[in-house]
């Protein structure tokens, strides 16, 4: 009996001994297991991603603590079902997700890789890359359960929407410059072509009676030159290949200005009404570009309501938070202060495929033959000439809101108009150096002059130009000349008379597509200029600006009863001598 009870405390020994030596054993194998699951949690943490284990047949599905922290929920408020989780997915991605979650389950895609938005507890979207594997089927073959992961891309997919954006606008960026280029290059011929069959219009009609049945059809040409003219103007101002001819305005005079004529080209149907939050100060401003961009932003809206509506016409500040949300990028806006002309619609809208191409030239929604597609297009070209941004808002169904953005020029001073007190009708004679280098518009520009009463001297280059001053002994009171002519351009040879002769009035004419206008402007002090294609009265009056009636009702007083001999050299009149 002693022996046995000696040999119990042997046997507990003998087993604590194999116990401890089975519990090393096991740690052993557990420990590189449980370094390798801190390291996997670890990983997790850093790499913003979330696990969940879904068992298909209940629905249930568990998440990861990183899925958790990834969408901002704690484990108890997060949804344990796969009809609670889908609610969270972003409306417009629902159906693409649940196709796609269908189409894997089935077996009809061999992987499951999608990117998706999903509401975060603070209610902001996330942008989620979910990748899935299917880990036990039934026999039939069927999903039982699947296992996968969801990483937060936000920020990636921010990053490339930012890429595309820059994208897109270097390529609108290029279009625009490339039908630039374009108009660019032919508008000079082009004005040319224009302004001799405006002109030769012009002449025909006061050749005729206005009861004339021919009379019709010359005005038909001539609207029609002027339109082709538009045209052109408009290729070069979406391209900002015009200039601007800038005055102090009053933004809200030359609205209610514009108003009368705005209704007379809206139908019955659409109620047109001005609100003006608050003053605004006077902006440096083209007038006639801003009445153009108007004038294409209202009946663009009145495009939009086919039956019927309301267009308000906004004027105002622009707010801080709409000065942050302008187009300008990386960078801050241009200027400290804008003013914001709106036009809003309450016509049919547009998604947002069509408001990121409604500025471009040439696209436009309506059918064939009702619109250029220039119209919007031009207006955003002014805009950028004005250092402003033009920007639309919009959904389908909800009608539009365009909104003009003009910078506000601290230093700008409110400017009397001038008035006139001197008579439009006034006679007005003189003598005047016509210098062009086009056989048509010299032609047609020299019996012009010559209707109007003036004394030409017509040249068809500088050199001729200068030749015929120099032999000329009378007075020459203006110059014409064309800008764009070499070897000898306008503005030098106005220069080179005007030396000699320093109550010349130098008058530089083209097209404002010339490069050296458009980034230089005139090259010599005191000249001026008018544009291309110019009509009969336009040059009129644009000479009677430039030679003062009162100064020349003496020499009309002279001249009264005795028509003026025109000297014109090179041109297709036959030249009386010099």
């Amino acid at each position: 009996m002693v022996e046995l009870r000696n040999s119990e405390p042997n046997d507990a020994r003998q087993r604590i001994a194999a116990l401890e030596a089975e519990l090393y054993a096991l740690r052993e194998e557990t420990d590189p297991l449980r370094i390798k699951g801190q390291r996997f949690d670890l990983f997790m943490s850093v790499s913003n991603e979330g696990m969940y284990d879904w068992n298909v047949v209940s629905g249930d599905i568990h998440f990861d603590p990183g899925y958790y922290a990834m969408a901002g929920y704690r484990p108890y408020e997060f949804p344990g079902t796969y009809e609670q989780w889908a609610c969270r997915v972003h409306p417009d991605d629902f159906e693409r997700i649940s196709v796609a979650v269908r189409r894997y389950l089935s077996g009809d895609s061999a992987k499951y890789d999608q990117e998706f938005r999903f509401r975060r507890k603070n209610d902001r979207w996330m942008w989620i890359r979910a990748r899935a594997r299917i880990v036990e089927r039934a026999p039939d073959g069927s999903a039982l359960r699947v296992i996968g992961t969801h990483s937060d891309v936000t920020e990636r997919r921010h990053a490339e929407n930012q890429r595309a954006s820059a994208e897109a606008n270097l390529r609108q960026a290029r279009k625009m410059e490339a039908v630039g280029q374009l108009a660019s290059g032919i508008s000079h011929d082009f004005n040319n072509i224009l302004c001799a069959i405006m002109g030769n219009c012009d002449l025909a009609l006061g050749c005729i009676d206005d009861n004339d049945p021919v009379a019709a059809f010359i005005t038909d040409i001539a609207t029609c030159a002027t339109r082709s003219a538009g045209l052109t103007r408009q290729l070069l101002t979406f391209s900002r290949k015009q200039g601007l001819d800038l005055e102090v305005v009053d933004l809200k005079h030359l609205v209610e200005r514009a108003l009368p004529m705005l209704m007379r080209l809206l139908g019955e149907d659409v109620h047109l009404r001005l609100e003006c939050s608050s003053p605004l100060p006077t902006l440096h401003l083209d007038t006639g570009k801003i009445e153009q961009v108007l004038m294409n932003l209202v009946l663009n809206a009145r495009d939009a309501m086919p039956k019927g509506g309301e267009i308000v016409i906004g004027l105002g500040p622009t707010s801080p938070a709409a000065l942050g949300a302008l187009p300008h990028g990386n960078t801050k806006p241009r200027h400290n202060r804008y003013a914001a002309l709106t036009v809003s619609d309450t016509g049919v809208g547009m998604d947002e495929t069509t408001c990121g191409r409604v500025f471009e030239p040439f696209f436009t929604t309506k059918t064939a033959g009702k619109g250029t597609g220039l119209g919007l297009a031009t207006a955003f070209g002014i805009a950028e000439q004005h250092s402003g941004y033009l920007e639309v808002r919009s959904k389908p169904g909800r009608g539009s809101v365009f909104t003009l953005h003009l910078p506000i020029d601290d230093a700008s001073l409110e400017k009397p108009v001038s008035s006139s007190t001197d008579d439009e009708h006034a006679a007005v004679t003189g003598t005047v150096l016509l210098v062009e280098n086009d056989d048509l518009v010299r032609g047609s520009t020299a019996a012009i002059l010559n209707r109007l009463g003036y004394t030409v001297l017509a040249a068809e280059s500088g050199s001729q130009g200068l030749a015929i001053a120099d032999n000329y002994s009378g007075t020459i009171d203006l110059v014409i000349a064309e800008k764009v002519m070499p070897p000898m351009n306008g503005d030098e040879l106005a220069k080179r008379l005007r030396a000699k002769r320093p109550a010349l009035v130098g008058l530089v004419t083209s097209d404002y597509s010339d490069n050296l206008i458009a980034r230089e402007g005139l090259r010599f002090d005191d000249l001026h200029f008018i544009a291309k294609p110019y009509s009969m009265r336009a040059l009129a009056q644009r000479i009677r600006d430039l030679l003062d009636p009162k100064d020349n009702r003496s020499k009309a007083r002279d001249t009264a009863g005795r028509s003026p001999q025109p000297t014109i050299a090179g041109s297709r009149s036959t030249p009386t001598g010099q």
